[in-house]
């Protein structure tokens, strides 16, 4: 005889905080962010039951959409898996408990309050003693597109020039002069050309603040610069030079993503 399993649902502390979670996290392609979750009891057995993940607003085109609700996208899609590791290391990106990864995509990203869920039971994933993290990361609309870079273009206020490209080492404002920018991501297709993707065009993932690093489970995939190869890094690293410039500020603290899991007590 067996008894009504016991459902668990698995989600990092935290809370929102009005304006500052409100537009989310940006998943442009390649980027990567994970959460980590543990067995509820080590002394039992979970399995993964399903994935949710919440979206976040996007960023309106002007003031009279602040508070609209944006979190249908219209380019990009979500790559989700499931990888093994414990909470203070980094994913392991070639390893998934997953058959395959899970797609997000417009066509399947309903309203529904933000939140989106991936049924996997019939995977029978077995939730690990170390734990494991719930990775999502960012792909470009068309599965033969490539991610190039960012790009940002700059738009002088009363001017009717076409937005040129902002260099950021010498923006070349005259004092007192105000200008527009606007953030765009160029993507190639497998011919060889290239467009310009409006940056708010692509999905947010909504992520909620926590009181004390302790309380974060958190990771973000950081590219490769001068100075660093591309590595994993602890939202807790990623947000230690905000912190330190402005202490008292609500939008330093750490945060963990809206990343959860639907375990089931074997």
């Amino acid at each position: 005889m067996r008894v009504h399993p016991k459902a668990r649902l698995l989600s990092a502390p935290g809370e929102t905080r009005g304006l500052y979670t409100s537009f989310g996290h940006k998943l442009l392609p390649t980027s990567r962010v994970a959460v980590w979750h543990g067995p509820p009891d080590t002394a039992h057995t979970y399995l993964v039951r399903a994935v949710r993940v919440r979206l976040g607003s996007r960023m309106p085109e002007k003031a009279s959409g602040m508070f609209a609700a944006r979190r249908n996208f219209q380019e990009g899609r979500v790559a989700l898996w499931l990888s093994p590791g414990a909470r203070a290391q980094a994913p392991t990106d070639a390893q998934s408990l997953l058959a395959q990864k899970l797609l997000l995509t417009p066509d399947n990203a309903g309203e529904k309050k933000g939140w989106l869920r991936f049924d996997v039971a019939d995977q029978r994933v077995v939730v690990p003693a170390q734990g494991l993290f719930i990775v999502a990361e960012g792909l470009t609309t068309h599965p033969k597109e490539t991610y190039v870079r960012r790009h940002w273009l700059s738009h002088p206020l009363n001017s009717k020039s076409v937005p040129q490209e902002l260099d950021l080492q010498n923006p070349k404002l005259r004092k007192g002069e105000g200008a527009r920018v606007y953030f765009y991501a160029e993507v190639a297709s497998s011919a060889g050309a290239s467009r310009l993707v409006a940056e708010s065009l692509f999905p947010t993932l909504a992520y909620r603040m926590v009181e004390n690093p302790g309380q974060c489970q958190s990771w973000v995939w950081r590219a490769p610069t001068l100075k660093q190869p591309a590595r994993w890094m602890p939202v807790t690293e990623t947000q230690t030079a905000l912190r330190q410039r402005e202490p008292k500020a609500t939008y330093a603290l750490d945060y963990n993503f809206d990343l959860e899991l639907e375990v089931e007590e074997l």
